[in-house]
């Protein structure tokens, strides 16, 4: 999948791409509900690109459908497992089944929180990025992005 934006800041190797939601993204809205239908994608900088190019970005889209599982589905599914294992539990009989289930599914949820921040920081640290910026887009007729 490919996406074009305009770089707004450098980081070694690494690059901040600003790029608008395009046609790809359907119906899906999720970039509109964080702000004006913009996002950072952080790529690597394979073309040297400078601050205010505009360029094409890589992005992998089986590490798009794994970040996705791993951010929305893995907590979801651990609070659910949680709630599950406490109304299981024998223990301890002053709250009942109902608020041994809710109190098990927030400290998994909470669990699964602190897993997915370890494994965010891990993939950071290991240079392995999911985008790669591959070529400078042609100049449009459009203003600068926002």
């Amino acid at each position: 999948m490919r996406e074009c934006g305009q770089v707004v800041a450098i980081e070694g190797r690494r690059v901040q791409v600003k790029v608008v939601r395009g046609d790809k993204c359907g119906e899906c809205r999720v970039c509109h509900a964080f702000g004006e239908g913009t996002g950072l994608i952080e790529a690597e900088n394979a073309i040297g690109a400078g601050v205010g190019d505009l360029v094409e970005v890589e992005v992998n889209p089986k590490a798009v459908v794994g970040h996705s599982f791993l951010l929305f589905v893995f907590p979801l599914l651990l609070f659910l497992a949680g709630y599950v294992l406490g109304r299981a539990l024998p223990w301890p009989q002053v709250i009942g089944a109902e608020g041994r289930g809710i109190v098990v599914a927030f400290l998994l949820l909470g669990f699964g929180f602190v897993l997915v921040r370890s494994y965010d920081r891990h993939y950071a640290r290991s240079g392995k990025q999911s985008a790669v910026v591959v070529a400078f887009a042609l100049p449009s007729t459009e203003p600068p992005l926002p």
